[in-house]
């Protein structure tokens, strides 16, 4: 009887070990689970944070582009102007020059 009892607390013993082992073994998987997703969380937001930086740095290409543009047309518009002018005062010179030479032919 008594042999049958210690053998029963032993088997009961290894039972429990062997439970308690498994419930460890499922923490670790657990844990090695939840690391597994922490660490591709912080590379997905690694990599997010990458993507908005190259959008935030595409967006001042842009700009500075948008600005050059404008600095461009309004070279182009003050270049058109003094064209403009220097043509209407050559037309002014020239009709002058016409009514001087009509007046001086009469």
């Amino acid at each position: 009887f008594v042999k049958k009892t210690k053998q029963k607390v032993q088997n009961n013993s290894l039972a429990q070990l062997a439970a308690i082992e498994e419930s460890r073994k499922e923490f670790r998987d657990k844990r090695l689970v939840l690391e597994t997703d922490s660490l591709k969380l912080n590379q997905e937001k690694f990599l997010w944070a990458k993507q908005m930086e190259q959008r935030k740095l595409d967006l001042e290409e842009i700009k500075l582009n948008f600005e050059e543009t404008k600095l461009n047309l309004e070279d182009l518009r003050i270049q058109n102007d003094f064209k403009l002018k220097e043509r209407k005062l050559e037309m002014k010179m020239e009709m002058h020059n016409l009514e001087l030479e009509y007046k001086y032919k009469k």
